[in-house]
């Protein structure tokens, strides 16, 4: 008897501070250290972005992204283009092709690192297509969602493609705390 009263006792004890709010699910905190709480600046929020595309004619699509706080972010994204499979057949396939750019500056060359790549061909369908992955944004360092058709070789005539309302490009940028371990494999 004298365990049960003890257990109920301490049912609502916690070694975390009584006063503190709950974190939220969306919420995403990171600490320099284990015993000190995050500041409030600290405190990194999951970013959603959703981007609708006009009917466009040219090859390649670049959005800037918002930049992000020194550390990882876990970037995830997801495009339905439309108006792709209008120019696209089985004999003549079209090449859809996005990811994102982390640069250190705005050249070609100051390009470090393609992450969260994916690609489809279509054949006379419009195409879907999505990817994820972690990036390292280190103070200056930009980053840019790119699609290219047909590897950005040049005009396509015919070509006018665009999202719908119903599903325009979401991007989702999440600061997380990682370790990175570099593998070659031969």
């Amino acid at each position: 008897m004298a365990a049960l009263c003890l257990l109920v006792a301490c049912a609502g004890c916690t070694s975390e501070d009584p006063e503190a709010p709950a974190p939220s699910a969306s919420v995403s905190s990171s600490s320099p250290t284990e015993s000190s709480p995050p500041s409030p600046e600290a405190v990194a929020r999951t970013l959603e972005l959703r981007y609708r595309v006009k009917p466009r004619h040219d090859t390649l699509l670049q959005i800037g992204l918002p930049p992000q706080q020194p550390g990882g972010t876990m970037i995830s994204w997801s495009a339905y283009f439309s108006g792709v499979g209008t120019v696209a057949s089985p004999s003549d396939p079209l090449k859809v092709e996005c990811y994102v750019v982390q640069a250190t500056g705005p050249e070609f060359g100051d390009r470090v690192l393609y992450a969260a790549d994916d690609s489809a061909s279509s054949t006379g369908f419009d195409v879907s297509i999505s990817g994820s992955g972690l990036v390292d944004t280190e103070d200056g360092e930009q980053l840019t969602f790119e699609c290219e058709l047909n590897e950005n070789a040049g005009p396509i005539p015919g070509l006018a493609w665009r999202t719908i309302p119903e599903q325009p490009i979401q991007v989702t940028l999440t600061p997380v705390e990682y370790e990175r371990r570099e593998v070659t494999v031969r």
